[in-house]
Formats: C-alpha cells, sequence, structure tokens
C-alpha cells in the first residue's frame, strides 16, 4: 500500500507499507512532475516511477537489480 498525502506547502509525503509482511510504515522521499511521479524508498533501496493515469499509477518497481510492472489503484479513505 502506498499512502501519500499533499501538504500545505506545495510538497507532499508519505509512507509505504507491505501489506503480507510486517505492515511496517516505511516513510519515502517523493518528487513529482505533472503526472509522472518518482517515489524513493531509501530504507530498501528501491524506486518506484509512474504516471498518474485517472485514479491509478501505473509504473515500475526497481529494487536489487529486478525491475517490475506495478500499478496503485486508489482505494477508499
Amino acid at each position: 500500500m502506498l499512502k501519500l498525502a499533499n501538504q500545505n506547502d506545495g510538497t507532499a509525503t508519505g509512507t509505504i507499507v507491505d501489506l503480507d509482511g510486517s505492515n511496517v510504515e516505511i516513510p519515502v522521499g517523493i518528487t513529482q512532475s505533472g503526472t509522472h511521479l518518482t517515489v524513493e524508498v531509501a530504507a530498501v533501496n528501491a524506486a518506484y516511477t509512474a504516471v498518474l493515469t485517472g485514479s491509478e499509477l501505473v509504473g515500475t518497481w526497481a529494487q536489487g537489480g529486478l525491475s517490475l510492472p506495478l500499478t496503485f489503484t486508489r482505494g477508499a479513505k
């Protein structure tokens, strides 16, 4: 699960949670340019690059030499 929140100063904060694992929330770094988003997960040396299309983030998860397609869909609040 990816949790993102816009801040009043125009930046964003977020965490990622492995729902199949420990359920610990890991802070992420976020960079956005228009509909393009990059999420850096320094704690596990990973990055997610995606494009926002409607209510989905469609992109690629890269970690440890592997790159896998990954799509996040907006869940209920």
